[in-house]
């Protein structure tokens, strides 16, 4: 399937089920599934996936190859279907079974259509099979994907506080280092908050590209008031480039530094 496709294929999206997933090499038959015959050694979900992903780290920043996986959900054997286990929702990606019921192939199928149409980053498990479906809403925390959120009272004053503490402790001039931040950072404010990204790491790379082109990664900060719903902060990550590492370390001290900031001053 892979050697079949173009090298200017840039994402694939790959189906694979809780409950499909052997002991140890974890699937079912593909060539059985389209009528070729019995289980044959790399025919497992579970290699496909490795297929894909060994594939992609041979990929340049030129042709890279996004990779996704969407896994749906099943109730582990011998449990009840309960209301929660039958409301339809997506969960960190999982594997095993006892996620959740199984929703209708129906479901799935709009799951991965979805999965395109939202521009999710991260692999998803949909489980459950009664309700209908926000995507949008479904799939906002695989977008990025997003490492924190907290409901608000009021989504412009958050906004507000974002862009004002962002300024205050990480602007022109201030050193993030002294909060444990080992990365330069620039910001920009945005309607609904801030973007904060890592500068790059050298100066011709910083010189040669605008603050938009930067793919060194970040974290943006969305203050939003979803229709319908409770007003919301959210933190997600942006702007990471092909192969770029997470910068974990200073993410998280960035991140602590404003949770302790955000309860200081909200309590939460």
């Amino acid at each position: 399937l892979l050697a079949a496709g173009s090298e200017r294929m840039l994402k694939v999206v790959l189906h694979s089920r809780n409950d499909a997933r052997g002991e140890k090499s974890g699937g079912f038959d593909v060539g059985a599934m389209f009528g070729f015959g019995g289980q044959q050694p790399g025919s497992a979900w579970k290699q496909l996936e490795d297929e894909i992903t060994s594939t992609a780290r041979t990929r340049t920043s030129r042709r890279p190859l996004r990779h996704i996986v969407v896994r749906s959900g099943s109730v582990a054997e011998g449990a009840t279907s309960t209301g929660g286990d039958a409301a339809l929702r997506c969960i960190a990606d999982a594997t095993g079974d006892g996620a959740g019921a199984a929703p209708p192939e129906a479901v799935v199928a709009e799951a991965l259509f979805q999965s395109v149409a939202q521009a999710v980053d991260v692999g998803f498990t949909v489980v459950g099979s009664e309700g209908s479906a926000d995507w949008p809403e479904l799939l906002s925390p695989f977008v990025g994907p997003e490492v924190w959120r907290c409901e608000v009272e009021d989504a412009r004053r958050a906004a507000i506080f974002v862009q004002q503490w962002s300024d205050e402790f990480f602007g022109k001039g201030k050193s993030a280092a002294r909060f444990g931040v080992k990365t330069k950072l620039e910001l920009r404010p945005t309607e609904a908050g801030v973007v904060v990204k890592f500068r790059p790491s050298t100066p011709l790379m910083e010189g040669q590209a605008s603050f938009e082109a930067w793919t060194e990664g970040g974290l943006e900060f969305v203050a939003e008031a979803p229709a319908g719903g409770q007003p919301r902060l959210r933190i997600r990550r942006c702007a990471y480039g092909w192969k770029v590492a997470i910068k974990e370390s200073s993410e998280q001290a960035l991140l602590d530094k404003f949770k302790s900031d955000w309860k200081e001053t909200f309590g939460k």
